[in-house]
């Protein structure tokens, strides 16, 4: 049944891997081809930009020499006919060496003078003169025009071949002036405005483009690659932009390009289009490479998505068996309890709650990792007892506590035999004297069943075990108990925490057996609830060491004896003692001593006054570290004494080995010494105390008869209600100072 209830709860099957397998492949390869799709497009549209960006450049750049060009020619023309109308001005007699004046002047390189006849009659550099104009020579058809002046374009001389640019200008009276500037000069300078020249000049580093310039008509007037210059472009046949601002993709001559169509304006008049040729190659490589990354990224995080999920398939059975297991011990937790109990529904169950009584003071002994010992050979105990049953399984549901729940009518039969196996566990730690166990049990027989209420009612039954008996089964009578308990348990949480009128100390008198004087006072633990009333000391001590408070209690009850022993160190100088009484869990505390020590440094006590009285209970612990921390207090000046002797463990071999400085002979012997029979029980113990070196206190001492017996037993101390009753701070210190007063 637990088998498959685990199954139920763990592992993924083969379809529901495959199926997210599938499912998260296929979101990878739309993540990855819309992911590509995003990138190329971002890329194209950058690089688009760029080229736009690139294009507009050189439109501009393209723009601003076409307009230079034209500008610079008309100043060409501005300066012939500047040249030709201030020489028209000219009033006196033309010379060679005047026109040479002239030339310099008006940064010209020569200047030809005609008369009426178009006969050449000055010159600035003295050449041609009288040099006859022919038919159909420029000067003659500029003078046969009527124009007033004219700008031919650049021609060779006609006499000495050179090339020229000429102006001319007509005189009033017909005559006429040449003015020349040399082709080589004009064509310096139009070579820095060259449309070839400056697209040479933007590819000389630009490796990753290429320009061509058309004209309106779509003729190359330059380009990057000069051999397609004067080549006519047919946009649409070559697949190139046909609009402004239009961009294509294009593969010429095996290499990727990426076209962008800019005009040419100068003066907002169209003055051609550049075609600017952007090569994809390196982008193409980049994009190639980017999504490469992008599908290696994706193959990578498929793959670490499917191991992962693989890998929760092969570890979901771990991963249950942590969800529904202790990590210390293996064992069922609370979680498997509830589920398994809320599954159960015909069969009836009995749970059974197994608690290690004194494992919390394993844990303080021998440390935690001793106590994981325990507990982990506790569980295997259970384990192996849970295989040899059938219908019955184990839980470990807190730090000490356990469930062995059973499936079954037979149940007395199993928890006889679970009993037994828990003796048996006991005996196997000899180490520390006991391991003694407390169970609770309870059953529920309904056709569903409540995990929560079983749990509750065999905890109310593990909290009503005892010493005397140590298996309780669930009564309802228990809970009025369990909230009597929890209410001692606010009240004692209440005193721990300081409130008054709670927790108060009565001081019993402890006498001297000859003397009667006053030896020292045994604080005594008083507990009163506005609820519940006075509670007596063996019902709230008792509980305070179940529910865990032992020790803030027992340190607020020395708290306040030692401001009675600070009281009468300050007002008397008798030395008495003031016995307090703790439990043997304060004692194997390692920090006990020093909390002792400031105690008294921060009361100003004198520690040699203390008295601290142990129960038996303690030589079922560690002997051997009982004695060191023992020995740490006596080294404080502190008073030990055993309490209640005779009735537990303690023998007086064993007390010889210990710092033990007074035994307290318990009430079950003093009270037969009233009555005839047999005494030598009592002075044997008194004899063989003294022979050890430790002195005796008679408690319950009620009657003359058994004072006058203790005397004459050479008792040391006795204490009882025929000496005084336990009395209150006021009443004690008052006690003490009568005795004062009657002793002076």
């Amino acid at each position: 049944m637990h088998s498959s209830f685990l199954k139920q709860r763990s592992g993924i099957s083969k379809r529901s891997v495959i199926i997210p397998i599938i499912l998260i492949l296929a979101l990878f390869f739309a993540a990855g081809f819309y992911m590509i799709t995003i990138a190329r497009e971002f890329y194209y549209q950058e690089k688009v930009k760029e080229a736009s960006l690139l294009a507009r450049s050189y439109a501009e750049s393209l723009g601003i020499i076409i307009d230079a060009e034209y500008q610079l020619d008309q100043q060409m023309h501005s300066t012939l006919n500047v040249a030709g109308a201030i020489l028209s001005k000219y009033a006196e007699p033309f010379t060679d060496e005047v026109l040479a004046e002239f030339a310099e002047y008006l940064e010209v390189d020569v200047i030809y003078l005609y008369n009426q006849n178009l006969e050449l009659t000055h010159s600035s550099d003295s050449n041609f003169i009288g040099w006859q104009s022919e038919e159909g020579h420029p000067t003659q058809n500029f003078h046969a025009s009527g124009m007033m002046s004219f700008v031919e374009e650049i021609r060779r001389n006609t006499t000495s071949g050179i090339l020229y640019k000429y102006g001319y200008y007509r005189f009033p009276d017909n005559r006429m002036v040449q003015v020349g500037l040399l082709a080589e000069t004009i064509s310096e300078l139009y070579a820095q405005f060259d449309s070839q020249y400056l697209i040479n000049e933007l590819m000389e580093h630009n490796i990753h483009a290429q320009i061509v310039f058309l004209d309106n008509a779509g003729q190359i007037i330059a380009s990057s690659s000069p051999d397609y210059n004067e080549i006519m472009v047919n946009a649409t046949k070559h697949n190139l932009p046909v609009m402004f601002g239009e961009y294509r993709n294009i593969e010429w001559e095996g290499t990727p390009y990426l076209v962008y169509r800019m005009p040419i304006r100068v003066k907002d008049v169209l003055s051609g289009s550049l075609l600017l040729f952007y090569d994809m190659r390196v982008a193409e490589n980049l994009l190639s490479g980017l999504i490469l990354v992008i599908s290696i990224t994706l193959g990578l995080f498929f793959l670490l998505f499917s191991y992962s999920i693989m890998h929760t398939h092969r570890k979901n059975q771990h991963i249950v068996t942590i969800a529904y297991h202790d990590e210390l011990t293996g064992l069922p937790n609370h979680r498997y309890f509830n589920e398994l109990v809320s599954e159960s529904h015909s069969t009836p169950l009995t749970c059974l709650i197994l608690n290690p009584k004194n494992f919390k003071a394993i844990n303080l002994m021998y440390g935690y990792a001793y106590g994981n010992e325990v507990l982990i050979h506790i569980s295997d105990i259970l384990s192996a007892l849970q295989n040899r049953q059938e219908n019955l399984q184990v839980f470990r549901i807190s730090d000490d506590r356990f469930i062995i729940l059973m499936h079954s009518h037979e149940r007395q039969k199993q928890t006889d035999a679970l009993i037994a196996s828990m003796q048996l566990l006991g005996s196997q730690y000899q180490d520390v004297n006991s391991l003694d166990f407390s169970i609770g049990i309870a059953s529920s027989y309904t056709a569903g069943h409540d995990p929560s209420l079983l749990i509750k009612q065999a905890s109310i039954a593990l909290n009503a075990t005892s010493e005397e008996s140590f298996v309780q089964e669930y009564d309802s009578s228990m809970e009025e108990l369990l909230l009597h308990n929890d209410t001692i348990e606010q009240e004692l949480k209440r005193a721990i925490r300081g409130e008054e009128g709670i927790l108060s100390l009565a001081f019993q008198p402890i006498v001297n057996a000859k003397s009667t004087n006053i030896y020292g006072f045994e604080a005594l633990a008083r507990l009163e609830s506005p609820k519940l009333g006075t509670i007596p000391p063996l019902e709230f001590i008792s509980l305070a060491e179940q529910r865990h408070l032992i020790i803030p209690l027992g340190d607020k009850i020395i708290d306040l004896a030692t401001d009675f022993l600070h009281t009468i160190q300050e007002h008397f100088d008798e030395n008495i003692h003031v016995a307090i009484n703790i439990s043997a869990l304060q004692v194997i505390e390692k920090n006990f001593t020093s909390k002792l020590q400031k105690l008294a440094e921060r009361k100003q006590i004198n520690l040699n006054q203390v008295e601290l009285e142990l129960t038996e209970s303690l030589f079922t612990q560690d002997l051997h570290f009982i004695a060191s921390q023992l020995r740490e207090l006596r080294q404080l000046g502190i008073y030990i004494s055993i309490d209640d002797f005779g009735t537990g463990f303690s023998s007086l071999s064993r007390l010889g080995s210990l710092e033990i400085d007074i035994l307290k002979l318990d009430r079950l012997f003093v009270t037969p010494l009233g009555e005839t029979g047999d005494r030598s029980l009592v002075t044997d113990i008194i004899s063989m105390a003294h022979h050890l070196g430790k002195q005796v206190i008679a408690e319950g001492v009620e009657t003359e008869a058994q004072r006058h017996y203790l005397k004459e037993a050479h008792c040391d101390f006795l204490q009882g209600y025929l000496l005084s009753k336990p009395l209150a701070y006021s009443d004690a210190i008052l006690l003490l100072e009568q005795e004062t007063t009657y002793d002076t």
